[in-house]
């Protein structure tokens, strides 16, 4: 129910009232301008890599920590007798092990290896669909602009961002993918089947988002959106997990506050309609929003850390996905209100 209302909340977040202005402007689209009067603008491709190469560097060292050694002298690591290569012995239970007189591993010990191991898949995942949705935001602004240049809105773009019915039928597809989703989360490989498909629709519909501030000029705005969202990711999730505090009590006052703001979002449009500014209620759409989304994601990780079993990690990368996609674009309506 939660992940349903973060996804209204997407499809109707304060920049929709940008992207009506565009859908709904009578003047025929411009015929396409030549090529060599545009400017190419290569950083958001620029952006990508520097997020690609950030993204193997983290997932390397995920990747170590699998594969790390714990310096205990293990069967693998015993010499070779004569030069050949002997067979190692591994204990058939934890009794064999007690009358060779080797401790055998703890419960809690093994729970915490599990943890661990839970732990870094759920926050693989989450980096896999953030960087696919970076890949396809800069995909589909290239897509839109001549060789990204803000000035220049291509043919698709002008397509793109007049049907609304697209960001509707997306919006319908995702509900059914993510109902799907939450049923076979245990199933592989059709949970990450399913997580995928979630995923390309999500970055779809935020791409047009992103395309109409990127054409307004925010470029650097959308930059600086992205870097707040992650320091402010990394902040609040090394805090929960520092911390000894038990946040579950955050619960009822998220979910209150989830729909006030899925209800104050609605009147953006409402307004935009009646012919009334909206950047003072964006404003404030986007600082609650920035305030509410960083609860959940305190709440979310509070979870995966106390609560969580080892075989919810697609329902965990899921809603900490949703709390940082919502997180950005809070942030973004705030630059783009403070500025206007």
């Amino acid at each position: 129910m939660r992940a349903v209302a973060q996804l209204l909340l997407l499809a109707l977040p304060p920049a929709a009232a940008e992207v009506r202005i565009i859908i709904t402007d009578p003047s025929p689209s411009p015929p396409p301008p030549p090529l060599s009067d545009a400017v190419p603008d290569w950083m958001p491709l620029y952006f990508l890599l520097a997020v690609l190469a950030l993204y193997a560097g983290v997932m390397a060292l995920v990747l170590h920590s699998f594969s790390g050694r714990t310096g205990r002298a293990s069967a693998e690591s015993l010499p070779l007798s004569g030069g050949k290569e002997e067979r190692s012995h591994r204990p058939r239970s934890w009794m064999e092990l007690r009358r060779a007189g080797v401790a055998a591993p703890s419960l809690e010990a093994l729970d915490a290896e599990l943890k661990k191991g839970f732990v870094r898949k759920v926050y693989a995942i989450l980096g896999t669909q953030l960087v696919l949705t970076v890949a396809i935001c800069v995909g589909m602004i290239y897509a839109a602009f001549y060789c990204g240049d803000a000035n220049y809105l291509t043919s698709f773009g002008h397509y793109y961002l007049r049907q609304e019915w697209v960001n509707l039928l997306s919006l319908l597809v995702m509900l059914g993918v993510l109902c799907a989703l939450f049923s076979m989360k245990n199933r592989y490989p059709a949970n990450y089947i399913l997580l995928s498909v979630f995923t390309a629709l999500l970055s779809l519909s935020i791409s047009r988002i992103i395309i109409v501030y990127y054409g307004r000029g925010a470029g650097l705005s959308i930059v600086l959106a992205f870097a707040v969202t992650a320091a402010t990711f990394l902040s609040l999730t090394c805090f929960t997990m520092l911390t000894r505090v038990d946040w579950n009590f955050l619960q009822p006052f998220l979910f209150a506050g989830g729909f006030l703001l899925l209800f104050w979002a609605l009147l953006a449009p409402l307004a935009f309609c009646c012919g009334r500014s909206t950047s003072g209620l964006s404003l404030a759409v986007g600082i609650v929003g920035t305030i509410l989304f960083s609860g959940f994601i305190i709440y979310d990780t509070n979870n995966i850390m106390r609560y969580m079993g080892i075989d919810d990690y697609v329902i965990a990368a899921v809603e900490l996905y949703l709390d940082v996609i919502n997180l950005f674009l809070c942030i973004l309506t705030i630059f783009n209100a403070s500025g206007d």
